[in-house]
């Protein structure tokens, strides 16, 4: 990393990055010294247009998540080839510390969907991740009654879980 014109961010045969390789195969020690490199840019994206923040948020990497949103200009509502956020995945996989970060950094859209017009705590209250629809109902202007491309929302997604659907119950009335 110390030579002359050594680029960081190309691409591999499959589209990935230094950054997401190291990302993935869970190389802490290598992310570090990669993001001390001026010019990295975390935002690019991989064939299916995963980010670097977006490879940390699926895997439950909090470390890695918290040195990536330290690097100014990372977008955290980036998303890939299906409108997933950094925020969907964590949500999605259940990643309460993920989930936690992800939702302090300023500008953050917890109202953004996927393709099929989910979002992140529709995604949290589907698979049941208590945690997390917790997090995300306490955030200000998160729309509980958005509604996906077959008409559920979060409280229909989430009706299999009782204290799930107790929660969203609570934030409707408000």
């Amino acid at each position: 990393l110390s030579q002359p014109n050594i680029d960081v961010n190309l691409y591999n045969k499959h589209r990935t990055t230094a950054l997401m390789e190291a990302i993935s195969n869970e190389h802490i020690e290598v992310v570090n010294l990669l993001l001390l490199v001026p010019d990295i840019d975390v935002n690019l994206k991989d064939n299916e247009g995963w980010t670097a923040l977006i490879y940390a948020s699926n895997g439950g990497y909090i470390e890695v998540v918290k040195l990536l949103l330290l690097v100014p200009g990372i977008d955290v509502n980036l998303s890939d080839l299906d409108d997933w956020t950094a925020l969907m995945w964590g949500s999605s996989e259940g990643h309460v510390g993920v989930v936690e970060l992800l939702l302090l950094v300023p500008g953050i859209d917890v109202n953004l969907y996927t393709s099929s017009h989910r979002t992140a705590l529709m995604y949290a209250s589907r698979y049941g991740h208590i945690e997390v629809v917790k997090l995300l109902l306490l955030v200000p202007g998160i729309d509980v009654n958005l509604q996906d491309t077959d008409g559920k929302t979060a409280l229909t997604l989430g009706s299999s879980y009782i204290e799930i659907v107790k929660m969203i119950e609570q934030k409707i009335e408000q």
